[in-house]
Parts: C-alpha cells; structure tokens; sequence
C-alpha cells in the first residue's frame, strides 16, 4: 500500500496542468490512436490548460488593486476564519490511507459500468479526486473508518459520472464541447442544482422571466459595443471608478480584463482542437469495445468553460458582490480571498444552466454564494480537523471551498447529530 501510495503521489505532484497531456496520451493509445495522433492531443489540451492557467493568473493580478481595496474593508469586522483554498484541501484529501487505491479502482469501476451500459461518461479529470477525497476523509476522521472512507469514495466516482450522463446534452449544446462533459463532483452536485433551481423559479414568475441579457444578443444590437474586449474594458473601468482607483490603475485594469475576455477563449480554442481528436479516438474505441451504437462522453475539468463571455463577465461582477456578502452576512466567520478566485469558474455551471442570460446567471451566483460563505463557515472545524491531521499545522479555524460540496455538508451533518465534533 505504501508502494502504491508513493506512486500516486509522485504522479500527482507534477501538478494538473503537466500531468493532464500524459492522461490524454496514455488514454489515447488505449482507444488505439496513433502515437503521434495521441501525443499531439495531449499536447495541444495540456498546451491550452496551461494557457488558460495563465491567463486567469493574470486575470487575479489585474484584479487584484480591486481584491486589496475591499479587503481593506473587512478589517475589524471579526472574521475570524481563514480561507486557505482548495489547494491546501486537496492536499489534505491525498493524504488519506485510501487516497492510493482510489484511483486505480475508480479507474476500473467506470470502465466497468460503462461496459455494463450503466453510465456514458468516462472520467479523465483524476486532478479532481480531490474532492471526492476530501468527502471520503471527512467520514474517515468522523467515524474511524478505512472501509466506509473507500465506499464514500468509490460511490461519489459513481455519482460523478452519472451526473456527467445528466449534464452532457446542456454541456455540449451551450459550450459546443462535442463528446465531453463537466465531472467534477462539487459543481456537478451542489452548483449545478442551485443553478438549476433559481433558474427553475425565475422560469415561474411573470416579468422576470422575460429578462434576457446575452452578450451575443448584446452584440448584435449595439455592435462594437458588445464586443466581448469592450465588455471587458467597461467593466474594469467601472470596478475602478466604485474602488477609488488612479487613472494608471484604472488603465491596466481596464485593459487587463478586456484581454482576459480575449485570451481565454484563444486558450479555450487551442484545447478543444486536442479534444476533438481525442474525443474521435474514444468514440471509436467504444463503437469496438462497447459495442456499436453506445455513446460516450469524455469527464472533463469544468475550467472548459472558462473561455465563454457570459462566465468571465458574471465572474468579474461577482467579485464586489461576493466581498460586499462576506463582509455584511450575519454568521459568516471568513473573508472569501481565495473564493474570489474561482468565481469564474464556478459561473461556468450556471452560464451552462441559464443559456448565458447574465441576469439568471447573476442571481443564481448570488444565492450560490450565500450559502458557500455560509456552509464553508460552518465546517470551519472539521476542515481544519482535516488539514491538521494531514500534518499542516493551523492557527485557529480555517476553511475552503471543497468543504461546502453537499456531501461533505451531510456528512459533517450526520457527524454533528452523533456527538462525533
């Protein structure tokens, strides 16, 4: 086991964005691509996630005169709570006995059910495990459980691709991401149904849902206007103007954002021109393998979708509302620093559920927001339980976006009607 768990460990310390074009290449000679075929498609997603990595790092230092301005804000108003990211959570989540298993089993089960005709997707976003990890280590902690940990584990890889099944054909027609889907189980279980419901509910009241404002519908009527650069350019202006910005600072932030508009669908582009290809392999290795006729969908990273215009502009909108929500919310014990980082990603799943229309999408990330500030509050102990006994020594409470993925939240429910914290 300890063999098993130092390879995992070694092959996951290359990091996501290295590890990810050997995946697609290994995966690829296994639906019997071409060496060459198969390489160039993992260079060509790897070469667009990195790039894509870039660019939303780039976008958090333009952004980041605007973060410091409302951070500014919070002091004294007693938050208390340190939001440490998921990075410091996945770390944690490798940590688990488990964690070395997982993935090979994992591996095996959904070939398994995809042989069986149970699901269509097939997982390749292993990065993301993480989470399902994390929920794993939580009922392994809470109730002392090798065996249930690996359950919670292996059941959570299920869920996930049956989502993935379910998520698809909104997936594929909104973003055009042909043969993939979104596999992430934070934003398939939690984000995705939050999205859908207000969605849901604006669909059943008059007026409101008449309201629709797309950037592409922008675009056509006030031309260069509705430019997805312009947009960009507008917004940094006006975020500037509402924090007291210089003329300087106000430039390159105006200019920074409209290059983020730009630069991450040209990222965006150059990966799915690897997917294509490898989606073509996988294809037809299951019309073999799984028999003709079956469909099936290639698990990917939610990021995708970070190159779409409605994502990156409700992303950046909800930066001051998530600030000014985190500093006003009754009960809420963190200032949401590394939230605000992935807003952009997090706006993808209700982009995909909303068709793009900004306003749905805006209150959607509104209510999404209200209760990750509230549910990363309230685990604030038993994540920091976790990364303390993951060797990460902590001062006081801390928290992070994985922990207010619902399963973590029911078991941490569960955990707290037994007496166990």
């Amino acid at each position: 086991m300890d063999v098993i768990y130092k390879i995992v460990q070694a092959i996951l310390g290359v990091g996501a964005t290295t590890l990810l074009p050997f995946i697609i290449l290994i995966l690829g000679l296994i639906f019997r691509m071409k060496f060459a075929e198969a390489l160039k498609s993992g260079l060509l997603v790897g070469i667009g996630f990195q790039g894509l990595k870039l660019v939303i790092s780039f976008m958090a230092t333009t952004l980041q005169p605007i973060i410091t301005y409302y951070q500014g804000s919070g002091a004294g108003t007693g938050l208390t709570t340190i939001d440490i990211g998921w990075q410091s959570l996945s770390a944690a989540a490798w940590a688990t006995p488990f964690a070395a298993v997982v993935i090979p089993l994992g591996f095996i089960l959904n070939i398994i059910l995809l042989r069986l005709k149970f699901t269509k997707t097939l997982n390749v976003d292993i990065w993301n495990y993480w989470h399902i990890l994390f929920i794993a280590s939580l009922a392994y902690l809470l109730f002392d459980s090798f065996i249930l940990g690996l359950v919670i584990a292996l059941a959570c890889t299920v869920i996930v691709e049956k989502m993935g099944d379910l998520i698809a054909k909104p997936w594929q027609e909104y973003f055009g991401f042909e043969g993939t889907t979104g596999a992430i189980i934070f934003h398939s279980t939690t984000m995705f149904p939050i999205y859908w419901a207000v969605n849901w509910i604006i669909d059943k009241i008059p007026g409101l849902n008449k309201i629709d404002i797309n950037i592409d519908k922008i675009s056509e009527k006030y031309g260069a206007l509705g430019d997805p650069s312009i947009i960009g350019l507008m917004v940094g202006v006006l975020l500037s103007v509402l924090t007291r910005q210089n003329v300087t600072t106000t430039l390159q932030v105006a200019i920074g954002l409209s290059a983020v508009m730009i630069l991450t669908g040209r990222m965006i582009s150059v990966m799915m021109n690897g997917l294509s290809q490898f989606s073509t392999g996988a294809r037809e290795w299951s019309a073999k393998f799984l028999g003709e006729g079956q469909e099936i969908y290639i698990g990917m990273d939610y990021a995708l979708g970070q190159g779409d215009s409605a994502c990156i502009s409700a992303g950046i909108l909800m930066i001051p509302i998530t600030i000014l929500l985190g500093l006003i919310l009754p009960g809420n014990t963190f200032f949401p620093i590394t939230l605000l980082a992935n807003l952009v990603v997090y706006t993808c799943v209700g982009a995909m559920c909303t068709k793009g229309n900004i306003f749905r999408l805006l209150i959607g990330s509104v209510v999404l927001v209200i209760y990750l500030l509230y549910a990363q509050s309230w685990m604030a102990p038993l994540v920091t339980k976790v990364v303390n006994w993951a060797g990460m020594e902590t001062t006081g409470l801390v928290t992070g976006g994985g922990a207010s993925n619902i399963f973590a939240v029911i078991i941490g429910l569960i955990g707290k009607l037994l007496g166990k914290w």
